[in-house]
């Protein structure tokens, strides 16, 4: 069985993991309408906040860049600090 992660009340199906760093993890997932994104999960535990702080300018420039051609497009993020995680 697979795992799912919810987005902002979206359920995903984890496929894959298709990349990994000191501070994230990048998955192949597919979306209730069955298309495919890849998701970030970053985990900010431990993280000092000016690190935290970077991410969420990320998340920012990304939805402020929305529709430009040649830029990856943001679909959806969410911030779980509860979990210390963060999606992109």
């Amino acid at each position: 069985r697979r795992e799912t992660v919810m987005v902002n009340g979206v359920k995903y199906l984890k496929l894959e993991c298709v990349g990994q760093g000191g501070t994230c993890k990048v998955y192949k997932v597919l979306c209730p309408k069955r298309k495919t994104y890849a998701l970030k999960r970053i985990k900010t535990q431990g993280r000092e906040k000016e690190t935290i702080d970077g991410f969420m300018d990320e998340i920012r420039l990304l939805q402020g860049l929305r529709g430009r051609d040649n830029i990856i497009q943001l679909i959806d993020a969410e911030s779980c600090r509860s979990e210390g995680l963060i999606y992109v």
